[in-house]
């Protein structure tokens, strides 16, 4: 088994006080370099990092997306995982990536499992919710099965799907689901159950802001749809405003909250019926199938 170069790429901006988990997570994952883009940050999060061994690079504040770009270039390995600075890589998931990935051709992205952490330690373990990734059931379904903690990446696929010509929206927000659409675009997704990544669900932009996620994710599928000649329709405000709620309740798994989950499920309800009641039925279908098994 060919044994592959491993880079964890990290964009942090103010990150001092919670990046040392994720570098040590990525070193604890058999990282051969970490490489931490340092956005701007007013703290010592660059020091950080170089005290515990990362290649540090430092820009203007440009934001998250032209950090994770940044260290992609930097990056010399033959995989990459892209790291946010309060997510944690999984040694034992990861590895499981690693190994299908140097038995396997023609690979741009391997999928494992992931875990949500809230600030108060609930955890909730997420199933995949399809084991074949195409490009066409990406745009279909509107977001990114996992986050990118628990990807990795053929590096050379990663620098096409950022770097190459293919006309692109890149918006503000939800590219990460757009980065794995382009992914998809130029090669297969490997899918395991290994658990590869903690993601922490009390930051980031797709949870503080889940209908403008959402919104951008509708761009982003309306486009890829006509390069590919697709027909999709795009969701209505309604619609829209239904999925940001289902989102807000799944991640705020805060103890004492279940009467707020309830209520803002309702609330959902109300505004896109038939979404709600085919989460529920999906969710009921799953739990027969693993009673059975």
């Amino acid at each position: 088994m060919t044994r592959l170069r491993h880079s964890v790429v990290i964009p942090a901006y103010n990150a001092e006080d919670f990046i040392g988990s994720a570098i040590a997570s990525a070193w604890e994952s058999g990282a051969d370099e970490v490489v931490v883009v340092d956005d701007g940050s007013s703290d010592r999060t660059a020091e950080s990092a170089e005290a515990m061994g990362c290649l540090v690079v430092r820009q203007p504040n440009s934001g998250a997306a032209q950090a994770r770009r940044e260290g992609v270039r930097r990056a010399t390995g033959d995989v990459v995982s892209l790291l946010d600075a309060d997510d944690r890589l999984l040694a034992e998931g990861v590895a499981r990536s690693k190994a299908l990935a140097s038995s396997s051709k023609d690979w741009s992205i391997v999928m494992g499992g992931t875990v949500g952490v809230t600030a108060g330690g609930e955890r909730t373990l997420y199933h995949h919710w399809s084991r074949r990734i195409t490009p066409q059931l990406l745009i279909r379904t509107g977001f990114s099965p996992a986050p990118p903690a628990a990807l990795l990446w053929n590096r050379s696929r990663l620098e096409e799907a950022l770097f190459d010509h293919m006309p692109a929206v890149w918006p503000r927000y939800a590219e990460d689901y757009e980065l794995f659409i382009r992914g998809s675009l130029r090669g297969s997704v490997i899918v395991h159950d290994t658990v590869a990544a903690e993601y922490s669900l009390d930051g980031g932009k797709s949870t503080t802001d889940p209908r403008n996620s959402i919104r951008a994710s509708e761009d982003i599928r309306a486009h890829y749809a006509e390069l590919l000649g697709l027909r999709v329709r795009r969701r209505s405000e309604r619609q829209i405003a239904s999925r940001g709620l289902i989102r807000i309740a799944k991640n705020s798994d805060a103890p004492g909250t279940r009467g707020r989950h309830v209520r803002t499920i309702v609330r959902a309800a109300q505004l896109d019926p038939v979404f709600v009641v085919g989460l529920v039925v999906s969710g009921v279908m799953k739990r027969v199938r693993n009673a059975v098994k």
